[in-house]
């Protein structure tokens, strides 16, 4: 019994790593069951007896791929701040990694992007959402115990910050079809010019 459970348990993570490798290299309309179940080298059958249908597949392989980790969150923005020179500094270092997240995965984003705006599961949903939304509260965690007195407005203005950089890098380099550049800025260009910006809002007030 304990063997099975464990072989059960072992065939859900290379389901898992199969979808998201796929997802990543072919995207959300590329991650077919067939696909999947060749890069995890098990059989199609296995796959619908464990689930309905390709989305219940993706469903949960996102959500195990969001979930993991969890709990090093808090210790990896803590640490990134610890080693920050100061505010600006520590932005600056965000920034850079939800940048370089954006255009090294761009794919991978958009396929979680694509089924996130599509499924019909709304439980599903609420959970993604809220496991997206523990990485972003790190970051305010993080930044509030190191520079809270510094950051006018506080909490809710460097939330602000945040959403505004968020969305700055989603319609930049996800969504290049919005026109705003014929192309992207560079790294260096984006993180200065997002740096000053926030800097100044999260110092005035204004």
């Amino acid at each position: 019994m304990v063997k099975r459970q464990q072989r059960s348990i072992l065939t859900e993570e290379r389901l898992n790593s199969a979808v998201i490798e796929v997802l990543k290299g072919e995207g959300l309309v590329g991650c077919t069951v067939p696909v999947v179940a060749e890069r995890a080298g098990v059989a199609v059958g296995t796959i619908y007896r464990r689930y309905r249908n390709k989305e219940a597949l993706v469903a949960a392989a996102i959500l195990d791929f969001v979930s993991l980790g969890g709990g090093e969150r808090d210790s990896d923005y803590a640490d990134l701040a610890a080693s920050a020179a100061d505010l600006r500094d520590f932005l600056r270092r965000v920034s850079e990694i939800a940048v370089q997240a954006a255009r090294d995965n761009r794919t991978f984003l958009l396929a979680i992007r694509n089924f996130t705006n599509t499924t019909r599961d709304e439980t599903w949903r609420r959970q993604f959402e809220a496991q997206r939304g523990r990485g972003r509260e790190s970051i305010v965690r993080a930044a509030m115990a190191r520079f809270g007195p510094e950051i006018s407005g506080g909490e809710q203005q460097l939330r602000l910050s945040l959403a505004a950089l968020y969305g700055a890098v989603e319609v930049i380099w996800l969504e290049p079809q919005a026109g705003l550049f014929a192309e992207p800025p560079s790294l260096v260009e984006f993180i200065q010019a997002f740096v000053e910006m926030q800097a100044m809002f999260l110092s005035s007030g204004t």
